[in-house]
């Protein structure tokens, strides 16, 4: 096994650093010079780090646009909540609808989760999946007072990648 010891990002191979060193360039020289550009790829840490706002594509239609923590905070539909970072899906019904705030069940939970903001939705289908970023995730021994956004757990496996844990909950 070998380890580089002089990258930029040394967490990254050296193609990853020297492909993020010139994405950050090219944004800066567009930025410059005040040309808008129109960059398409399948990459989206490439995406997120280089650009402005971003359009995303399904099956050729653009099912969301935004900037990328737009994009990555509130994602539009599942496909977008997949496509972009890692995240946890439950699926859900939503029991309070209103303007400021919603509620949602899951029958995996005993616990409903409470959303900061409405969900607007005047179907009589209420089912929905409830996206969980890893990062937004806090493990703890205590229960916390708290009526809405935790569950129990018992911790299946864990694995050391460095930077982070990947933990599996049954």
């Amino acid at each position: 096994m070998m380890f580089q010891s002089y990258a930029l990002f040394p967490h990254m191979t050296v193609g990853k650093n020297i492909a993020f060193g010139l994405q950050l360039e090219v944004v800066d020289i567009l930025e410059e010079v005040g040309v808008t550009c129109v960059m398409v790829t399948h990459d989206q840490e490439e995406s997120m780090t280089m650009a402005e706002r971003i359009a995303i594509m399904h099956e050729g239609k653009i099912v969301q646009t935004g900037s990328p923590m737009d994009i990555y905070e509130s994602p539009s539909c599942r496909m977008v909540a997949e496509f972009i970072g890692s995240v946890n899906l439950f699926e859900g019904e939503i029991v309070v609808d209103e303007p400021d705030h919603a509620i949602i069940q899951s029958p995996n939970f005993t616990q409903q989760f409470y959303i900061g903001h409405g969900v607007s939705t005047n179907v009589d289908d209420k089912r929905v999946w409830l996206a969980v970023r890893p990062e937004k995730a806090r493990i703890s021994r205590e229960q916390p007072d708290s009526e809405y956004n935790w569950c129990r757990g018992e911790v299946e496996d864990i694995a050391y990648l460095g930077g982070y844990l990947f933990t599996i909950f049954d």
